[in-house]
């Protein structure tokens, strides 16, 4: 019985241990951001430079929350969306646009996150194996 032990032991520990890293990375999930440049503008509107096709399910009037900005997390209300060869601008307008103003203290160049989906922890460990 301990030489059974001692030969398979080894082997099923592995196995225990590659199916709960299995369970474990099936259930959780990441969020994915995309980086935005927020240009403020004077009359209170914001041209948002995203990268292209990031925000593709966005429509007029949806409601955008721009996150890690110096000032911030702020919502937004899309106003219209652009596409350029190499970015999309979204203009947003701040849902409060005097607190807003008063918060970015002058600065008309801001950088945030779009946190724009989840992605399966389980994916991004498949990807990270196959690509080596």
């Amino acid at each position: 019985m301990q030489r059974f032990i001692i030969r398979y032991g080894v082997f099923t520990i592995l196995l225990l241990m590659l199916v709960g890293i299995y369970l474990i990375a099936s259930r959780y999930h990441i969020r994915s951001k995309q980086p935005v440049t927020l240009v403020v503008q004077a009359d209170g509107l914001c041209k948002a430079y995203t990268a292209p096709g990031a925000n593709s399910l966005l429509t007029m009037g949806d409601t955008l929350e721009i996150s890690q900005m110096p000032c911030g997390d702020w919502p937004f209300v899309l106003k219209s969306k652009v596409r350029e060869p190499q970015s999309e601008v979204l203009m947003l307008q701040p849902v409060n646009p005097a607190q807003f103003m008063a918060s970015t203290q002058g600065n008309t160049l801001l950088n945030g996150y779009v946190f724009d989906g989840e992605e399966s922890m389980l994916r991004l460990i498949w990807q990270k194996v196959v690509s080596r």
